[in-house]
């Protein structure tokens, strides 16, 4: 015969568990709600348009963006992941100058291209009538550029990369210049 005492305890038991079991089910239920709910996928079919990403940029006039700024990231519209494992190798490559006069160039691998800017825009030097504009926005000390298809990220050198680009210049002649000091470097260590 089963005591009272004991009876009573496995009533609680069974109910605990039982609780235990709806609380987790409950638990496991709303889990996968909320992670059906983020997997809510729709808005990578949809195309969007780099000038529609853009036209929200604001810029704050009082500023001039005047410096030395490396690029950091490229990317395109409707890239391939091929084409942006193909754009990664370049992407932190070549340096965007702008200068007190509204000018500025792009210079990559020794080849510069020139511009003339203003609050709003870059152009190429030879659109002299300010048609063609490339929209940028300069945020503490970063500019992302517009190109319609493709956007660029720069950022500002700092002090010991600004010492370098001055000293060396471009990408390809910093790595020589690295590359022939490593060289002498272990030169020296055969020699001694």
């Amino acid at each position: 015969m089963i005591s009272p005492q004991r009876k009573q305890d496995k009533i609680l038991t069974e109910t605990i568990m039982k609780t235990k079991r709806i609380l987790l089910s409950s638990i496991a239920a709303l889990a996968m709600c909320f992670s059906l709910a983020s997997c809510d996928n729709s808005h990578d079919t949809e195309e969007t348009n780099v000038a529609e990403s853009t036209a929200s940029w604001e810029y704050y006039p009082d500023e001039q963006p005047v410096g030395y700024y490396k690029r950091l990231s490229i990317s395109k519209d409707g890239e391939t992941f091929d084409e942006m494992l193909e754009l990664r190798e370049i992407a932190n490559k070549g340096y965007l100058v702008l200068k007190d006069d509204w000018t500025a160039y792009f210079e990559l691998d020794g080849e510069i291209t020139e511009y003339t800017y203003d609050r709003k825009n870059l152009y190429l030097k030879e659109d002299t009538e300010k048609n063609n504009g490339f929209a940028y926005v300069h945020i503490n000390g970063r500019l992302v550029v517009d190109y319609g298809t493709t956007i660029e990220q720069y950022m500002i050198l700092t002090d010991d990369e600004l010492a370098d680009y001055s000293a060396h210049g471009s990408d390809q002649k910093l790595i020589m210049k690295k590359k022939t000091d490593h060289a002498n470097i272990y030169k020296l260590m055969i020699n001694t």
